[in-house]
């Protein structure tokens, strides 16, 4: 109860106060009238506005948007589907889920959690597990078969959407939620972007993609595989075809490998989305036993685990950083240690040389204020790691050597350029998820793809939406 003080003529705290309604439902004034007439009091804020009793889950405090919901990039109405499946209304706590989340079962499996980060159970002990609940409440929905509705279409109405990842499922299906028919193009033989082939199995299991995308296309949205901009259709066609708006949700599929000096002989340097992608076509190559992987990330974490699952005997990850630092969600990267994963930290490769018969990797240690700090290399402080290969995790840009002929203006950083609204150069174009924001999470391209979606109700349709 997040009241100041335990007399009984506590204050609330509307800073903390998050309306749960805990207090009004244990709140003696049920029982007794009397205790509602302190207007000062707990007791008299919760029950002033109301002439006779309330029902027990409604509270007439103000109402402020709870920490959990605010830390959902998505706005999931957290609060809401968890009372729900705590009350046993498990439909009502998918329908809550529905309403902004196009990937749920996704999401309780993998998404980094951010609203159990403001639940203020945890500054208590431990935060409610959102997350697992969300999967919980999924399941329900797959086991009893709920496919979500959508209106009819609007007759006429099309947006082409470029991208079958987070970002552009999210732009579909919240058109589809306003009438608006989407159609995606997907470059791949399977939707789902990166979670079909970057993320590993172990992770996100396949039956669960395979089941959100059938929900998907149960709502009329349509997939076309194998269909790269660029190679086989262009804006222009896509704009001859009648299609009223596009969304560009490429994704950041083009890795890049850290500069090495020393390192153009080196053959078994790869590149990490290039090494994910050549394993799931089963064509990864074998780099032999002691890998190092560079970077911090979840991609980082990702490849790691996959070296170790193949038997490579000594996987280490090798970060710039200190261990606080690492942006990696710290239950992968636990994971990764117990499965035998070893972490060189504060450590910057910067060549790569032979001698005594085989590779090293070389380089020096650092030292890191906080991160976004600079890194101060410690150059009096190298080190030395033999290694047989080593896998690039450190940056990822979207593969756009189509945009000077599609007049799509990119950023000097690799990104597509966009206004406020997510409308690119090119009038009728709009760009989404880690194409416009760089490497995030699912729930964050889904947020930007929902956004660009929204911008295009806006425009074609005339809505203002939020």
């Amino acid at each position: 109860m997040a009241v100041i003080g335990r007399t009984f003529r506590p204050a609330i705290d509307t800073k903390r106060c998050n309306t749960c309604s805990i207090c009004a439902q244990q709140c003696p004034a049920y029982a007794d009238e009397g205790f509602r007439q302190a207007d000062k009091s707990v007791r008299g804020k919760v029950f002033r506005s109301f002439d006779s009793q309330p029902p027990p889950r409604v509270t007439p405090i103000e109402a402020v948007t709870p920490p959990c919901q605010a830390g959902c990039p998505i706005g999931q109405d957290v609060r809401g589907y968890l009372k729900a499946v705590a009350e046993k209304r498990h439909a009502d706590a998918v329908a809550l889920i529905r309403q902004t989340n196009p990937l749920p079962l996704v999401c309780g499996t993998i998404c980094p959690h951010p609203c159990e980060s403001g639940c203020l159970r945890g500054a208590i002990e431990e935060p409610v597990a959102i997350r697992a609940v969300k999967r919980f409440a999924a399941l329900f929905e797959k086991r009893n078969q709920l496919i979500p509705r959508v209106p009819d279409p609007i007759p006429g109405k099309r947006v082409a959407i470029i991208g079958a990842g987070p970002a552009g499922i999210a732009a579909a299906y919240t058109l589809a939620r306003r009438g608006v028919t989407p159609v995606i193009f997907e470059k791949t033989p399977r939707p789902g972007g990166m979670l079909a082939w970057a993320i590993p199995d172990f992770r996100l299991p396949r039956h669960i993609l395979d089941y959100e995308m059938e929900v998907l296309a149960s709502l009329g949205i349509t997939f076309r595989l194998s269909r790269a901009l660029g190679t086989d259709f262009t804006i222009q066609t896509l704009e001859d075809e009648g299609f009223d708006a596009v969304v560009l949700a490429i994704g950041t599929t083009q890795g890049q490998k850290i500069p090495l000096d020393g390192g153009k002989a080196f053959e078994n340097h790869l590149d990490c989305l290039a090494y994910l992608f050549t394993l799931h076509k089963g064509q990864a190559p074998d780099l032999g036993d002691a890998v190092a992987v560079v970077g911090g990330g979840n991609a980082a974490i990702d490849t790691a685990r996959v070296l170790k699952r193949l038997g490579v005997p000594e996987v280490t990850v090798v970060y710039r950083r200190p261990r606080a630092q690492m942006p990696a969600d710290r239950e992968e990267v636990q994971a990764a240690e117990r499965e035998g994963v070893r972490f060189f930290f504060s450590a910057l490769p910067t060549r790569l040389s032979r001698g005594n018969g085989r590779w090293h990797l070389g380089g020096f240690q650092t030292r890191s204020a906080e991160r976004g700090a600079p890194v101060e290399v410690l150059k009096n402080t190298p080190f030395d790691l033999p290694v047989t290969g080593v896998i690039s995790a450190i940056r990822q840009v979207p593969e756009t050597h189509w945009a000077d002929t599609e007049d799509i203006t990119v950023n000097p950083d690799g990104t597509l350029r966009v206004d406020d609204a997510q409308r690119t150069s090119r009038e009728g174009v709009y760009a989404a998820g880690d194409a416009v924001t760089g490497p995030t999470t699912v729930v964050e391209a889904m947020a930007s793809g929902a956004a660009a979606a929204r911008a295009i109700l806006d425009d074609i349709l005339g809505e203002q939406t939020t």
